[in-house]
């Protein structure tokens, strides 16, 4: 019995051991040796082994020495000195690290990188004492156009110019007040845009801000400038200095179509009888954001299984006007009666909760308690610039005008860098 007992111990550790041995050999894996020479006042060899990787949520700078076997001296040490260059606590999801070790497991070195242009180093010397740098790489900014004539979408044309849809999204989002760009531009509408763009070692990494930007919608030319007001505020304003930014957005949400407008006569589809619809149907997929079109405040929440479902109201700004959104799926995070919420904040999501034929977003809005049509609502401006303003923004923005002029007609498609 003993005997038994004693082999199954064995073969217990046995067990044990091979585990532990495929466990390092599947970390060495994910490294790469990229040196191998004696250490000063060693007369053997020592591996160099190069890891990199990301930091996951929850995980710390001691983690990441942790799970690479980095000895305690070292961690003790190594994050003393990270903490004389950057706050451990403000460590990022998702940041980019590299750290340098020996086959003894000592640390080498260290680099943390929250951005593109940013790295925090520790380094050990050959005395053994770690010391911090932070390295910044600066960006070479260029100003770029692009200009066209839409022969089947915006997102195609400028995407087939080589731009990227963050891009379209920013152009877009400037005249988002005036123009639904689901439903509104025609084939034959033209664009043009000037731009920021920022490069490293020679490439892209990231588009800056639109400076200038133009957009004919069947004939009616838009034009926005973007301009820093003498308050430090920057926006994007006509040549008249008139704000593009206005009290309500055009739509709570990309849909796909409208699929029942506003009626004081409609036949339900499911009750089968003519009853007032006193909204806009959205038509989109079940789970997509709906944003508050304005600043306001959540005044009611609540499910009405005959009619819009799971549905929410917003009071805005100006008390005159509150908006209703039904068949919600569900609430955005954080959404509650009281909430304070901003001008396109995710306040819940697209379903058919209630009477619904397919997922969709009914939106009604409601002037001094009467429904009225939210595609036809008289849209109130931002601030314009000040009498006083308007020159001095005119000067700026002239070359910028200029510049616009400079680009090739809109018939034609052009892309490339101004200077």
């Amino acid at each position: 019995m003993k005997l038994n007992k004693y082999l199954a111990i064995a073969q217990a550790l046995a067990i044990i051991l091979i585990g532990l041995f495929f466990l390092n050999s599947n970390r060495k894996s994910e490294s790469v040796v990229v040196e191998s020479h004696p250490p000063a006042g060693n007369s053997h060899l020592l591996s160099f082994v190069r890891s990199a990787g990301i930091i996951h949520y929850g995980e710390s700078l001691w983690d990441v020495f942790r799970k690479n076997h980095i000895i305690d001296a070292d961690i003790l040490s190594a994050v003393s000195e990270f903490k004389k260059i950057f706050n451990p606590r403000d460590i990022q999801v998702g940041a980019h690290y590299k750290l340098v070790q020996d086959s003894l497991n000592r640390l080498i070195s260290y680099e943390y990188q929250p951005d593109i242009t940013t790295v925090y180093k520790i380094k050990k010397d050959g005395s053994g004492v770690f010391s911090g740098t932070i390295e910044n790489q600066p960006l070479v900014k260029k100003i770029k156009a692009v200009s066209g004539t839409i022969s089947s979408t915006l997102y195609q044309s400028i995407t087939d110019k080589g731009e990227t849809p963050e891009l379209i999204i920013n152009f877009t989002d400037i005249f988002q007040w005036d123009i639904d760009f689901f439903i509104e531009p025609q084939v034959g509408d033209s664009y043009k845009m000037m731009y920021e763009a920022y490069y490293l070692n020679g490439r892209f990494v990231k588009y800056g801000r639109i400076l200038a930007a133009q957009y004919c919608l069947s004939g009616q030319m838009f034009t926005a400038f973007y301009y820093n007001n003498q308050l430090g505020k920057g926006g994007y304003y006509n040549w008249n200095g008139q704000s593009f930014q206005k009290t309500f957005l055009k739509s709570p949400l990309n849909y796909r179509r409208i699929s029942s407008y506003f009626s004081l006569g409609r036949m339900h589809p499911i009750l089968k009888r003519v009853r007032p619809h006193l909204g806009v149907d959205f038509a989109a997929p079940s789970g997509t954001p709906v944003v508050a079109p304005a600043d306001g405040i959540v005044t009611e929440m609540g499910f009405q299984k005959g009619g819009v479902g799971r549905y929410l109201k917003i009071r805005h700004k100006n008390t005159h006007f509150v908006t209703l959104y039904g068949h919600l799926k569900a609430y955005a995070r954080g959404i509650k009666k009281g909430v304070t919420v901003k001008q396109r904040r995710v306040i819940g999501y697209v379903g058919m909760t209630g009477l619904a034929t397919g997922p969709h977003l009914h939106y009604t809005f409601y002037e001094n308690g009467r429904p009225i049509n939210p595609l036809r609502i008289n849209n109130i401006s931002a601030d314009p610039l000040k009498p006083e303003q308007v020159a001095p923004f005119q000067h700026d923005m002239m070359p910028l005008l200029a510049k616009l002029a400079e680009i090739e007609d809109n018939n034609y498609a052009w892309s490339g860098v101004l200077y």
